[in-house]
């Protein structure tokens, strides 16, 4: 039986998996400005349809996995400032 490894500790980090998760947490960062930017000047950040407006077109999009990224921000940003929409 394989076992699943499980990260309890930031210990278990080595300096290239810190190199990792800072370019990991900058490229998310960069990606959720933009959106925001974006969103913001469609409509405002709890208006759903700015949401739905920009996922539509990206949603007629090659779906790369830069798209996607931005799709699966764009969901999470929408479900946190449009909780009762």
């Amino acid at each position: 039986m394989e076992e699943k490894f499980s990260m309890q500790d930031l210990q278990q980090l080595d300096d290239v998996s810190y190199d990792e998760v800072d370019k990991i947490l900058a490229t998310y960062e960069a990606v959720r400005a933009t959106l925001t930017r974006r969103i913001k000047n469609s409509g405002g950040l709890n208006n759903p349809a700015a949401y739905e407006r920009l996922d539509a077109f990206f949603a007629e999009c090659n779906q790369t996995r830069d798209i996607k990224k931005r799709r699966a921000i764009l969901a999470q940003m929408k479900s946190e400032f449009c909780k009762g929409a």
